[in-house]
């Protein structure tokens, strides 16, 4: 767990005493403090010490407060400064603002008022440290791994296979991190200098992927202003197809035969364009069920599948929850600027416990809430008033007595509300679409009262 204390202070002060005394009284609150004697002195240390914190005099020899912090701004733009001076003149405190330093503590010093100072502004590098060291402390590949995880052997096996030209499939409940995963598999690819084209099949219509594809027409025999962006921009990269199942099958047979030939026809035109496309597919379907029902493209699949992976969700990777759990907890802490609480034993436990149906998005949630209300460290009696029935499991036996694939998709969207407590947003993340998708969904079944 990252600790405000945990970071290095350099202090510059032109007057030796008052160096000498705020070094003392700073270094029983903070793991390690250097000094210097001016500006200059400072940009030394700094170049060699790489402090986390610089707290700085205005009024100075050889160089100044403000040219030291004008100086760091251009050079170590996330490097914070506090400055302190006996001067109140309002030139100086516009200058300090405009030069974006941390905080500006007035003389005589207030020690009190000065640590405070530092630890807000240690924030942000304490918090990122946290995150780099839960990173390496469990990854492979930047995954978040235990040591006895069943997404090792998955991770090694992407890892493998990245820097190929191989298509990748990804199968897996809603939140189970397909997303994340495509993009670290382009990310470590050869292809990583190129674009990631991410094209949600779930969010749009077929008409609109088509369109946004291969081009709107416009007159005859040519296509319109920027019709073949997304596609020609994306040459040499990756395809990101999410949810291809919902696509027909004309526009199946236009993809297989892009990945394929390695070109397409742009509509309203009659000349090839040339796009080279690794594709990874993410999809919670089974598509070979649907491709021996006739509504999948046998072809297509081939084409997708090299390498198929399944992720398994949540619940089946209790030993890493405790670890997934405290990440999420520091991004979310380095993104609202707070610092990162720890968490109990018996609140790892408690979320060990759980089912989550939301798989990964679900965790993220709770521990954003948690950030704010679960008190610090977050204890299993913090945790449980925001689980309630957010971590609770779907329940099977409701489904509905028909098989119909309308009343099927209603039930689902009404089983995502209740267990998300009416949040839509959160509802729609764990059905794995859109928010616009999930809201012309609620309007088409007349749901907008849940």
């Amino acid at each position: 767990m990252g600790e405000l204390t945990d970071v290095t202070i350099l202090y510059v002060e032109d007057e030796p005493i008052l160096r000498e005394q705020v070094v003392f009284a700073l270094r029983m609150h903070f793991s390690r403090v250097l000094s210097a004697c001016d500006g200059k002195e400072a940009m030394r240390m700094i170049r060699a010490e790489c402090p986390d914190v610089v707290v700085s005099d205005i009024r100075m020899p050889a160089m100044d407060g403000l040219t030291l912090a004008s100086l760091l701004k251009t050079e170590l733009p996330d490097l914070p400064v506090v400055l302190c001076t006996a001067l109140h003149e309002t030139d100086h405190l516009l200058k300090a603002i405009e030069l974006g330093v941390a905080a500006y503590v007035s003389k005589p010093i207030d020690l009190e008022k000065l640590q405070h100072a530092i630890r807000l502004a240690s924030l942000p590098c304490v918090n990122r440290r946290e995150i780099a060291r839960l990173r390496s402390e469990a990854a492979i590949s930047n995954g978040l791994l235990g040591e006895d995880s069943v997404m090792r052997p998955i991770a090694e096996q992407l890892q493998r296979v990245a820097d190929t030209d191989l298509s990748v499939m990804l199968l897996g409940e809603p939140g189970t991190g397909k997303n994340f995963l495509a993009a670290k598999v382009h990310a470590l690819s050869k292809r990583k200098t190129r674009p990631l084209l991410a094209v949600d099949c779930l969010a749009r219509t077929p008409e609109q992927l088509e369109k946004e594809l291969f081009g709107e027409a416009k007159g005859r025999g040519r296509p319109s202003s920027g019709a073949t962006e997304l596609l020609s921009e994306a040459d040499g990269g990756t395809l990101l197809l999410d949810g291809p199942e919902r696509l027909p099958l004309q526009l199946q047979q236009r993809l297989f035969n892009l990945l394929e030939d390695g070109m397409f026809v742009p509509n309203g035109s009659i000349r090839p364009v040339a796009c080279n496309l690794r594709v990874i597919t993410v999809t919670g379907a089974n598509l070979d069920k649907l491709a021996q029902a006739g509504t999948f493209s046998q072809e297509l699949l081939e084409r997708l599948k090299d390498v198929e992976v399944t992720l398994p969700p949540l619940r089946e990777r209790r030993s890493d929850i405790p670890l997934l759990a405290r990440f999420f907890l520091a991004v979310a802490a380095d993104e609202f600027g707070r610092h990162c609480p720890s968490m109990t034993t018996e609140a790892e436990e408690l979320l060990q416990q759980q089912q989550w149906p939301g798989n990964l998005r679900q965790l993220k949630q709770l521990m954003r809430r948690a950030l704010f209300m679960a008190g610090n460290p977050i204890s299993g009696a913090g945790l449980k008033p925001l689980i309630g029935q957010a971590a609770s499991p779907i329940v099977p036996d409701l489904l509905p007595s028909s098989l119909d694939l309308t009343e099927l998709e209603k039930w689902a969207i009404i089983q995502a509300l209740a267990a998300t407590d009416g949040k839509k947003q959160q509802a729609a993340r764990l059905l794995g679409v859109s928010y616009n998708t999930f809201k012309d969904k609620i309007r088409r079944y007349n749901l907008t009262g849940l």
